[in-house]
């Protein structure tokens, strides 16, 4: 029997950067898991590649790299695709985090989470080294200098990205050329540089900002979990906002018998048209386009190009609109806010009284007024991690705009066989592409290669990628996947514990419900008030569900995760990092979540 003949290209080409190994290299799902929880396209990649490629070259950022790992101008790779899914270097990142600068590993792995119980020796407990530390301070308080002064410029620009980012949305399609799209691709992808910067300074800055008082609170109060209660209720994320311009609408609706009627029974396609045919559902109307404006440009997996946003797609909006429909008034946002605003002025009181227990520490404040510092801080920055990816989703949005446009185009143009096809595209793919269709002329090989990289990117789909991939094992794992012979590393197995699981408690308190376990978020909407959320991460786009939830678990991320700060927000039990919780946990068991202590145990 013969065999095919090789194809002419590599289709995995699209997903591959230059990559310069190195002794540490140890690559995990570790918060990148929640940005992009599936495999990434090649439009999506390369578009961010490209919007990041001044970033990583920064010569104001290689300080923080040892000379000696730095080659050609460029630093060690921190992210890489492995069989389409995004990968971070925890291994090389704490290595330099704990060798390079001292640090303790408690202060890395609080925040972003990762394979705590690692056999791995790259992951391994490391305590504070005060001499490394004093070696170096000097790196340490530049770069915390540097994130400052971004997260001060963010906060001084945020008025002019907004506006143009909505000059951008109201910018009109239809009379640009086909080249002309492709130019405003690249034109948005550089406008985009600086607010996914302050996206990654602001970041930092909040780890650290955080990681110190977490280290406050262990020292001088006997519990890091204390710091959780001190930021919580902050009401200045803007993805929380969210949560409450969609309860207000729902809010809304129930005080019209005709616009409740018209949520519970239009579907996704038709609500808009039905609630503007019905004159008293017109304040639901409004309140719904209120949402549509600040937060249309939201969405699940909303960092991959692919994925449709909330205001193209209705179906989330319309799913959560009715489960807060039937939930009960305790779940208003807006009361839990209060209730963690409250919550967070008895864990101030509560620290103070256990720093000042002598008489001397009441008179001479001194660890009180080093801890209202760093409280102020912490407070002041942790928004950060959240509110300039809010802005910067703006132009993602644009993106995808501009993208489906040339899509048609291409498609209309015999280009392309179908819309989605020019997701498998590079983004300089896609704008020789445009130029070829401007003038006229075919491009036979660009079908061919669409249907190579589909039939591999379906199968990167359906690999199940392991929580950590030591950097000699990569090569291995990407042949037996283009080979549809998947073998991953490691399957994801249950604790040594039998109905219990432990992970990083992220959001005091202790809730007990029935499970609901979601791997998306379109099975996340059958969440019924009071259940449990668990889920592999929590992206923004998960954020409504939170109001409902009576708690949320999750295998992935740190106590600066989305779904950490958001659980926060709304004093909803969270337990992040457990690693495990989507295999050992089924919907309808019943689970109790102590958010304290960092433990889920499973009843029955």
């Amino acid at each position: 029997m013969s065999q095919p003949a090789p194809l002419p290209f590599d289709p995995a080409d699209a997903w591959r950067v230059p990559y310069t190994p190195t002794p540490w290299d140890l690559w995990t799902r570790t918060n990148v898991g929640e940005v992009f929880p599936n495999a990434v396209t090649p439009l999506s990649f390369t578009v961010m590649d490209r919007i990041a490629a001044g970033f990583v070259t920064d010569p104001r950022r290689l300080r923080l790299i040892p000379p000696h790992l730095i080659r050609d101008g460029r630093p060690p790779a921190v992210f890489r695709v492995i069989n389409g899914r995004l990968y971070y270097n925890s291994g090389l990142m704490y290595h330099l985090f704990t060798e390079h600068l001292g640090l303790p590993s408690w202060f890395w792995l609080l925040s972003l989470g990762g394979p705590q119980d690692s056999a791995d020796p790259r992951l391994r407990p490391r305590p504070l080294r005060p001499l490394r530390l004093l070696r170096g301070l000097p790196t340490i308080l530049r770069e915390s200098a540097r994130q400052r002064r971004a997260v001060a410029t963010f906060t001084r620009l945020r008025p002019r990205i907004q506006a143009e980012a909505t000059a951008l949305r109201g910018e009109g399609l239809g009379g640009l050329s086909t080249a002309e799209l492709a130019a405003r691709l690249v034109r948005i992808c550089h406008a985009a540089r600086d607010p996914l910067a302050w996206l990654f300074d602001g970041s930092a800055a909040a780890l650290n900002a955080f990681g110190v008082l977490a280290g406050l609170c262990q020292r001088w109060c006997g519990s890091r979990a204390l710091a959780n209660d001190l930021v919580t209720g902050l009401a200045t994320l803007d993805t929380a906002h969210a949560t409450l311009a969609l309860w207000e609408v729902a809010r809304t609706a129930a005080q019209s018998e005709r616009a409740r009627a018209v949520i519970e029974t239009a579907g996704p396609d038709t609500l808009l048209d039905r609630l503007h045919a019905e004159p008293e559902a017109a304040a639901t109307l409004a309140a719904l386009e209120r949402f549509l404006k600040d937060f249309g440009h939201r969405g699940a997996d909303e960092f991959e190009l692919a994925a449709p946003r909330w205001g193209e797609d209705l179906s989330f909006v319309l799913a959560t609109l009715r489960a807060y429909l039937q939930a009960p008034a305790t779940a208003d946002p807006s009361a839990q806010l209060a209730r963690q605003r409250r919550q967070r002025a008895a864990a101030e009181r509560r620290a103070r009284r256990q720093m000042q227990p002598h008489l001397l520490q009441r008179v001479v404040p001194y660890r009180w007024l080093v801890f209202r510092m760093a409280l102020r801080e912490a407070r002041g920055l942790l928004p950060m991690r959240e509110n300039p990816k809010h802005h910067f989703l703006r132009y993602v949005a644009e993106l995808r705009r501009t993208v489906l446009v040339l899509a048609a185009r291409l498609v209309a143009s015999g280009l392309l066989a179908d819309h989605d096809d020019i997701f498998y595209l590079t983004l300089d793919e896609l704008i020789a592409t445009a130029e070829t269709a401007e003038r006229g002329q075919g491009a036979p090989g660009v079908r061919h290669l669409v249907a190579a990289r589909r039939a591999l990117y379906a199968r990167y789909r359906a690999w199940t990628p392991p929580d950590a991939v030591p950097g000699r094992e990569i090569e291995r794992l990407e042949r037996e996947v283009a080979a549809a012979v998947p073998s991953p590393l490691a399957p994801k197995q249950g604790g040594p514990e039998e109905g219990i699981l432990h992970g990083i408690a992220a959001s005091g308190g202790v809730a007990t419900g029935r499970a609901r376990v979601a791997h998306t978020l379109e099975e996340g909407t059958a969440i019924q008030p009071g259940e449990v959320l668990v889920a592999p991460s929590t992206d923004p786009g998960w954020t409504p569900l939170f109001a409902v939830a009576a708690a949320v678990v999750t295998d992935l991320g740190g106590v600066l995760s989305h779904g950490a700060i958001v659980a926060r927000e709304y004093g909803i039990p969270a337990v992040v990092n457990t690693r495990h919780a989507t295999v050992r946990i089924r919907t309808g068991q019943t689970v109790t979540v102590d958010g304290t202590a960092g433990t889920v145990r499973i009843a029955d």
